[in-house]
């Protein structure tokens, strides 16, 4: 509120530069204490049988302007004999959208201007799983830093909180499944969600 007011006031140049920089900081440590409090409590979930082809094609669409800012287009990837009508999750509806969200906007920072984000969906019959799969062709993350990714607090970002990914991991195992991060100059950076399915048809 104090430097909402102060915005308000006539400042000169160096007034005015100081109350934008007290004002992005703030924002950024309400970030980062929003971010410890939710990493911090057990995650609780409201567990309901999801489509998850449907809530991926509806993620797409929804977030589409999102990337497009950057030239950036995402497309799901599936084949004829993959539509997966009937592929059964689960899961935390809120929760599943704030995983995509984190891990697209990493993906968005990540990806060259006027690239592809692929989404791919792979059923396991035999151990009743599925696995979704987000792409770019991005920079490549060196392997120190992919066996730290989702470690608390841990960052590569100059402005980042390094609980982003921590509070996707668990998420992820909250529902029962697990994270897996990929990273080569030939295929570019695989996200890959697994988690156990109800029904994959």
């Amino acid at each position: 509120m104090a430097l909402k007011y102060f915005s308000r006031l006539e400042l000169d140049e160096d007034g005015r530069e100081w109350a934008q920089i007290s004002g992005r900081e703030a924002s950024r440590m309400g970030r980062l204490l929003e971010d410890v409090l939710l990493y911090s409590k057990p995650v609780k979930l409201d567990l309901k049988p999801l489509n998850l082809s449907v809530i991926l094609k509806e993620f797409i669409n929804a977030n589409r302007a999102m990337g497009e800012q950057k030239q950036l287009y995402s497309k799901l990837l599936l084949a004829q004999d993959q539509e997966h009508e009937k592929l059964i999750i689960n899961a935390d509806s809120d929760r599943l959208n704030q995983i995509l969200l984190n891990i697209y906007r990493n993906a968005i920072e990540a990806a060259e201007p006027d690239s592809q984000i692929s989404y791919s969906l792979q059923c396991n019959y035999a151990a009743q799983t599925v696995t979704l799969t987000i792409n770019n062709k991005g920079d490549i993350i060196p392997e120190n830093v992919l066996q730290r990714i989702g470690e608390p607090f841990f960052t590569t970002k100059s402005r980042g909180t390094g609980l982003g990914m921590g509070i996707v991991k668990r998420m992820i195992e909250a529902h029962g499944g697990y994270l897996k991060i990929t990273s080569s100059v030939k295929l570019g950076t695989d996200v890959a969600i697994t988690l156990p399915y109800m029904s994959c048809e």
